[in-house]
């Protein structure tokens, strides 16, 4: 038996921290609450077996959103042929339109804005996960020399993610409705390079 079939085998027989991931994420798509106690039931593990695995709800939620933001990326790159500024400026819109249009992000944020926010704005997986994102491609486009940023491209990446969640999240924060295209437009300037 190989290491995967082992894996898979011992997958099978008692659930996992992997099974628990499944399920979480699963759960979040359908528009549900990530309930531990629940889950727990559905894997059939104790709620402090989940607690162990996830260590608590916020950290469960974030790691799920982590995962997902990077797969949502990922969608957003698709077929974007630009180089340079004009490709990350593309990836960048894109990435904001499918958040700003996903259903079961809309839920959450209804269903809970103060722990969404509180899990997706703050220091953590989520926005770590949005940075290391934005920090990626702008620094491939800086290495195939189709790109100058003024700045370090940390400080960069961190700037457009939070210039992203002012728009996302624009009507719980100020009572204005989100602004894509003012977003894009903002990064679009700190992306020009100067005179």
């Amino acid at each position: 038996m190989t290491t995967t079939e082992s894996t898979a085998a011992t997958s099978a027989d008692s659930p996992t921290r992997v099974d628990l991931l499944v399920a979480a994420r699963r759960r979040f798509l359908k528009g549900e609450r990530l309930d531990m106690q629940a889950l727990g039931a559905e894997l059939g593990v104790s709620r402090t077996t989940i607690y162990r695995w996830a260590g608590n709800h916020d950290q469960l939620l974030a790691e799920v959103l982590s995962g997902l933001s990077q797969e949502t990326y990922q969608v957003a790159e698709r077929g974007v042929r630009h180089s340079g500024r004009a490709r990350i400026l593309a990836i960048y819109a894109n990435y904001l339109r499918l958040l700003a249009t996903s259903e079961p992000v809309r839920i959450a944020l209804r269903r809970d804005p103060h722990l969404f926010l509180r899990v997706t704005t703050r220091s953590g997986p989520v926005s770590r996960t949005s940075t290391s994102l934005c920090e990626e491609v702008l620094r491939r486009e800086v290495e195939r020399g189709a790109l100058q940023v003024p700045g370090e491209i940390s400080a960069l990446a961190s700037a457009m993610v939070l210039i992203g969640e002012a728009a996302l999240y624009a009507d719980l924060l100020a009572g204005v409705e989100p602004d894509i295209d003012r977003a894009v437009g903002i990064v679009e300037m700190l992306l020009t390079p100067p005179c």
